[in-house]
């Protein structure tokens, strides 16, 4: 079985010319990290508005590979600020009350209106009988 790549077409939003949104190989998704962005491609000054834009995006590029949020088994989060962690963590758990495997790290992102970035590995659940 070949890696599949998902194609922003399949998202929906913008292309990015440096990265794909996702790769899938066998039942794993491996999606890129994801920006809080709005679709007009602005950013909120609010780490809870970044944080909720980044899980409904990545949402996006799971469902296009055939999972969602709560097929994710490990997610990564990176932070404009660290103490920002606290309040991030508040939107977070009503995603993802699953709790999946998670490290977390504070970064200094090149465009300061970036917030927060979050990535995943999800499965594909079998399709039920």
């Amino acid at each position: 079985m070949m890696a599949e790549k998902i194609t922003w077409e399949s998202v929906g939003q913008k292309p990015n010319p440096v990265l794909s949104p996702a790769w899938s190989y066998k039942d794993l998704i491996f999606a890129s990290g994801t920006l809080g962005c709005e679709d007009d491609g602005t950013y909120s000054n609010s780490i809870e508005r970044q944080t909720q834009k980044a899980l409904e995006n990545l949402e996006k590029v799971l469902k296009a590979a055939g999972s969602s949020l709560q097929d994710t088994l490990k997610i990564v989060v990176f932070l404009n600020k660290a103490e920002d962690i606290g309040r991030m963590n508040t939107v977070y758990a009503k995603f993802l009350p699953h709790k999946p495997a998670r490290s977390c790290f504070g970064i200094n992102f090149p465009n300061k209106k970036v917030l927060v970035e979050i990535e995943a590995v999800a499965f594909k659940p079998k399709a039920k009988l």
